[in-house]
């Protein structure tokens, strides 16, 4: 990777964090963008001022993740950002772009029902029609120092403050990959340089119910799990990464169990 410089916008956030230690540790040359003033990257106004290189990749993580985002605002932005000229663009979407189905591969029907997806997916076509690029699909991505406002945060809030847990969706299933594990494939991919559109995810759903249980198990707590679910309409969604695995040789490492122990021994839960 020499004569190539990282750029990573939105580096505040919980997975730009992340990467940009991953990349410190591996000795990889990288600048950090965020509009907030942080320890870890550079403060700036608009993203589309910032000064790129012959080999530049930028991974833009920078995009709103709120439902109420103004659509024509991010896509304007992310359009200035691209007029850049960029070596190769990896930019992460979500699995919430696809409607609910057993197995779920890059080929299943897609829900633009809604502002969230309608962003994500309009965005993955200006990039894809722009500059070599990959989009990655990704699934509820966890780690040290995860956000609030996740199930994991829910979850923990009802363990410590009350005498039961009651979760409305105690009985569906969710996918949880490790951020170590993303980071590990986004280095593949910025040595390959695949080009494309992939679910990234674990590939291994767990039930929210059994979640539960295991990080009551790591706590040494004991309490009593309350849902309002009627179980009848609980579906199992899988998601299927056979086509990011095949082409890059990448596969999630880290389990569930080991990736929480590791957060609740270190007592490093929440970050923003």
């Amino acid at each position: 990777m020499k004569n190539q410089e990282i750029v990573i916008t939105g580096a505040s956030g919980f997975i730009g964090r992340n990467l940009v230690s991953y990349l410190k540790k591996n000795k990889i040359k990288h600048r950090a963008y965020s509009r907030k003033k942080t320890e870890f990257s550079r403060k700036i106004k608009n993203y589309k001022n910032i000064k790129t290189k012959k080999n530049s990749i930028l991974i833009y993580l920078s995009q709103s993740n709120q439902k109420t985002s103004n659509i024509k605002k991010e896509l304007i932005l992310l359009r200035d950002i691209i007029k850049l000229k960029w070596k190769y663009i990896i930019f992460l979407s979500s699995i919430k772009v696809y409607k609910k189905k057993k197995l779920i591969n890059e080929f299943s029907e897609i829900n633009p029902k809604n502002n969230y997806n309608n962003l994500k997916l309009a965005s993955e076509k200006i990039i894809l029609n722009s500059q070599p690029s990959v989009i990655l699909r990704i699934t509820n991505i966890y780690g040290l120092y995860f956000n609030k406002k996740t199930l994991l945060y829910d979850i923990l809030k009802n363990i410590h403050r009350k005498k039961n847990i009651i979760i409305k969706n105690s009985c569906e299933y969710v996918d949880y990959l490790h951020v170590e594990d993303l980071n590990t494939l986004i280095l593949k991919l910025i040595k390959l340089k695949v080009k494309g559109t992939f679910n990234v995810a674990s590939g291994k759903p767990l039930k929210i119910e059994n979640l539960i249980k295991l990080i009551l198990n790591i706590l040494k707590i004991r309490k009593k799990i309350i849902s309002k679910v009627d179980t009848q309409f609980v579906n199992k969604n899988i998601f299927d990464i056979s086509s990011i695995k095949k082409i890059t040789g990448w596969k999630p490492k880290i389990s569930i169990k080991k990736g929480l122990n590791e957060i609740f021994k270190k007592n490093l839960y929440f970050h923003g």
